[in-house]
């Protein structure tokens, strides 16, 4: 578990670290406006692929980490429901923030579990409640908190600057 651990807080680390360089920087205006990042001279294919190893880094990274805390792997950890849950913890967290995965994983977590205690159809539920995540708060649950503080700033401005 200590293992796990160390993996876990150096691939945040390393995220953060990439997030916060000019390549991360890059990164952040190719997902905006790829168009806008080619025009002023940076060719993105490069930054792309470079992007597909790092991911496919982490990626194997994590596979390889699940599969010394499982101590083995069977066909189910090939099926979709399962390898699919990575982006659904995005999704419920909020893909455009550094949290949001944290969050997402530890509110997929408590949702199935507390789900699992009601009913076998926990998919179903849950693909209720995920909706209901993803339409409701467009950012995620991160995001959608963010949004709500920010509202709630921008009106205690308007309102103080009225009197």
């Amino acid at each position: 578990y200590f293992f796990v651990l160390f993996c876990f807080l150096l691939t945040v680390v390393l995220v953060y670290l990439i997030r916060q360089s000019p390549f991360g920087m890059i990164l952040s205006g190719i997902r905006e406006n790829d168009r806008r990042v080619e025009f002023a001279g940076i060719s993105i294919r490069n930054y792309r692929l470079a992007v597909f190893v790092i991911s496919g880094i982490f990626a194997g990274l994590a596979g390889a980490l699940g599969a010394l805390l499982e101590s083995n792997t069977d066909p189910f950890s090939a099926h979709w429901s399962h390898s699919s849950e990575p982006v659904l913890v995005s999704l419920i967290g909020g893909i455009q923030t550094f949290t949001g995965p944290l969050v997402g994983s530890a509110i997929f977590i408590v949702l199935r579990e507390i789900i699992e205690r009601f009913t076998q159809n926990w998919m179903l539920w849950f693909g209720i409640i995920l909706l209901i995540i993803i339409m409701g708060l467009r950012g995620g649950v991160v995001g959608g908190i963010s949004q709500l503080f920010h509202k709630r700033g921008s009106n205690v401005l308007i309102s103080g600057g009225d009197r």
